[in-house]
């Protein structure tokens, strides 16, 4: 019973991994869709134009509309593409190809998502080009803006605006920035101060870090703002003629910089570091407008509603005339907030007959945190799928070094003419480390060795017999050494009597002795056709001589000798005899290969004979002294290792398949 439990549980142990590798590589499969698409589309999916209307009063149907809706905006704030063929990037050319792919495909897909709103018009606030007033050439510039346009890629019957970023235009004077910036920001994204009209609203886009530049030289020359003309075409100019212009439809003000506060105001749930927006200033950015500016900006506009970007995070603050301003998240994953995203706004016309109703109201949207699935999701699931595998390939490593003994070569509990042994112990082929002893009674179907100590143990290079039947008769021929002096004679039940040796101590060198002798007489190279001979007793002449063949199939040379057991086989020292010692077969081959330093493996090439890598490999192992239970884990086909790295690989190329063309289909 205990062979076939360990021949079920073996049976059971291969399927165990082949269904766990699909398991495991299913779950990638469906990990991956579901994080690099899946997940876009659900972290948005709260965000809907339904929902936020309901805030609105319902527009009353016109003759020429009968179904009138909200007018939709997109609000974008400092995508800010990176420029990865700047010096400092490239450096670390692998490090940047990795970045670039990852960030560029966040920001398409992303904005893939946002596209699927259809808005009727898109503003970005400011920070397009991380490197926009870089001293970059025409040319460097052009390509940069075109890989801008193509991830965020329009319909032609949507409207896009844009407002310039302290990062487009620059902010100061330095030498790192070009002084054509602001000229090639306007030749490419359109004028920086203008106002547009949508859905009965006012947009009035504000060039921020030019009205931070024209402040800074009307403080030096101190001067108030009522007093300063400004520089024509400047921003202080634009909000001058605006502010003596009456306003047709409510205001709403766009500007990269957000305008100043209070300290220490809290900017409400939605922002994720928590806290406010503090002030600051340092080369090429401002935090907040300053005070006099933002006062001067309040008078001038009169926005019913503002929004601003640059800090990054969200910001929910309300000024204390009662505007509200609107800090919009950034939508790139590399300007350290975790989970980016944009802003949505539905417009309706005013009410004249109620001033006090709501015209606007508006949304945060959040994208997922790319890097926490990176993190937090796929880097646990990969380090419990190596675990997982190791562990069940470990394990088969275990039950394949346990005995195995073979419930067929158990002899019967019963039976007079039984040709095995009268027992439930598996017989001598099944283990030959832990062999039943050959009792002077056994009757294995051939009579007992006529031996005085007929009950001694086999030797542990004694060869595993496939059939549990140790037939092997052999005459040894006068060229062979003798290992013993006085020959006798023993018969072998159902098969013809011949002459074997007297007393055989050791058995396994009446089976290595009897088989080479056969093997030496076959007529075909068993390097050649290793299965040609039949498995059945045959007798071979030679010189008047016969000797019964073996059961055991010629089998391959190896580089240590022949198979089922055998290392190699047994080589006079000199005396022309054999030790009856255990596994001086081993020895005497290793011995002889050691005094001539040489390898097996180069021994055989040296004879022309072929050699495989395996076989360089294990002669590897024994020059440079690697125990043969490492070399078992870590080397060859079938080691642990081996099989693992197989398994992993086949659990996880369909997901990296998965994963890049789901990721180039937005490229």
């Amino acid at each position: 019973m205990s062979g076939n439990g360990s021949l079920s549980r073996r049976r059971r142990h291969q399927p165990l991994i082949k269904s766990a590798a699909f398991s495991f590589r299913f779950g990638w499969l469906v990990l991956v869709v579901w994080n690099e698409v899946g997940q876009f589309y659900w972290s948005v999916s709260s965000c809907r134009w339904s929902k936020l209307e309901k805030r609105l009063p319902k527009i009353s149907p016109t003759p020429s509309n009968r179904r009138p809706r909200a007018t939709r905006i997109l609000l974008i704030s400092d995508p800010q593409l990176i420029d990865f063929e700047s010096p400092s990037f490239r450096r670390k050319p692998w490090k940047t190809a990795i970045t670039e792919f990852v960030v560029d495909t966040y920001l398409k897909k992303s904005w893939s998502v946002a596209k699927q709103f259809k808005p009727d018009a898109v503003f970005f606030l400011g920070d397009q080009l991380d490197s926009g007033r870089a001293t970059l050439s025409d040319a460097e510039f052009k390509t940069y803006v075109a890989r801008f346009k193509h991830i965020f890629s329009t319909p032609h019957d949507l409207r896009v605006f844009y407002i310039p970023g302290n990062r487009d235009v620059g902010l100061g004077t330095s030498r790192s920035f070009s002084p054509h910036a602001r000229d090639r920001y306007q030749q490419y994204f359109g004028a920086v101060n203008q106002e547009v009209t949508l859905g009965n609203h006012t947009f009035v886009m504000l060039d921020a870090p030019g009205l931070i530049e024209e402040d800074y030289r009307r403080y030096a020359s101190e001067v108030r703002f009522g007093e300063w003309d400004g520089q024509d075409g400047g921003s202080i100019d634009f909000l001058q003629r605006l502010g003596n212009t009456v306003a047709k439809y409510p205001r709403i003000l766009l500007s990269h910089v957000p305008l100043t506060r209070r300290e220490r105001v809290e900017c409400g749930p939605n922002r994720e570091g928590g806290g406010f927006i503090s002030n600051g200033a340092g080369l090429g950015y401002q935090k907040l407008l300053g005070a006099e500016t933002s006062s001067f900006l309040m008078e001038k506009v009169k926005p019913t509603l503002i929004f601003s970007g640059d800090d990054h995070d969200h910001c929910d603050y309300t000024h204390p005339n009662s505007i509200r301003e609107v800090t919009v998240k950034t939508f790139s994953m590399a300007m350290g907030i975790s989970t980016p995203g944009f802003q949505i706004l539905s417009l309706v016309p005013p009410n004249p007959l109620d001033p006090t109703a709501p015209s606007h109201a508006d949304m945060a949207c959040n994208l997922p945190n790319q890097l926490g699935i990176y993190f937090n999701i796929y880097l646990p699931f990969t380090l419990i799928t190596l675990l997982v595998l190791f562990f069940l390939n470990a394990k088969k490593s275990y039950r394949r070094r346990r005995p195995n003994p073979l419930s067929i070569l158990t002899a019967p509990s019963s039976g007079a003419n039984s040709p095995m042994r009268h027992s439930s112990t598996p017989l001598v082929g099944t283990n030959p480390l832990k062999s039943p002893r050959l009792g002077s009674n056994a009757n294995l179907g051939m009579t007992p060795f006529a031996s005085p100590n007929p009950t001694r143990r086999p030797s542990r290079s004694m060869p595993p017999s496939p059939t549990a039947s140790p037939r092997l008769g052999y005459h040894p021929s006068s060229n062979e050494p003798q290992l013993h002096e006085e020959p006798s004679s023993f018969s072998v039940d159902a098969g013809p009597s011949v002459s074997g040796i007297s007393n055989p101590t050791r058995p396994s060198s009446f089976y290595l002795a009897g088989f080479h002798a056969a093997a030496s007489q076959v007529d075909v190279e068993y390097d050649e056709h290793p299965h040609s001979r039949a498995q059945s007793p045959s007798t071979i002449e030679e010189g008047g001589a016969s000797a019964s063949a073996s059961y055991f199939l010629p089998l391959p040379r190896t580089a240590s000798g022949i198979g089922l057991g055998l290392l190699s086989p047994v080589t006079p020292g000199g005396s022309g005899s054999t030790s009856s010692r255990p596994g001086q077969v081993r020895k005497v081959s290793r011995v002889l290969e050691k005094e001539n330093n040489l390898l097996p493996s180069t021994t055989r090439a040296s004879r022309g004979e072929t050699i495989g890598i395996k076989e360089v490999l294990v002669d590897l192992r024994q020059a440079i002294g690697v125990p043969r239970k490492v070399w078992g884990l870590v080397g060859g086909e079938e080691s642990l290792v081996a099989r693992w790295v197989k398994d992993v690989l086949g659990v996880f190329w369909p997901a990296w398949i998965a994963y890049v063309v789901l990721n180039a289909c937005y490229r």
